[in-house]
């Protein structure tokens, strides 16, 4: 899936199911332990969307728009663990700021 196609709820969790297969797949001990109980048994590395209140008031905290495709992965998955071979987690909208 192309990143320009990112902007609806639907081809996020499209992508992010695909993502979590993925990396449960192959994912060693350790990363497993740092997930939830939740999280393993539905096989899904995200959490509860965010709302629209806590998106707004992101963008209030932040002084400026999200972008349309950021804005849809908050609605979609509100954080996520292990998105990279770098990064471990992305922050929630309650924590973003710059």
């Amino acid at each position: 899936m192309e990143p320009g196609l990112l902007v609806t709820v639907d081809a996020w969790r499209e992508f992010l199911r695909s993502h979590s297969a993925d990396f449960l797949g192959s994912a060693s001990a350790e990363e497993l332990s740092e997930l939830t109980d939740d999280q393993r048994a539905a096989e899904w590395l995200g959490f509860e969307g965010a709302s629209t209140a806590e998106l707004t008031a992101l963008e209030e905290r932040l002084g400026m728009a999200l972008p349309p495709s950021y804005r849809t992965f908050l609605q979609t998955s509100n954080g996520w663990c292990h998105p990279g071979e770098v990064v471990s987690r992305l922050r929630t909208s309650g924590d973003i700021g710059w």
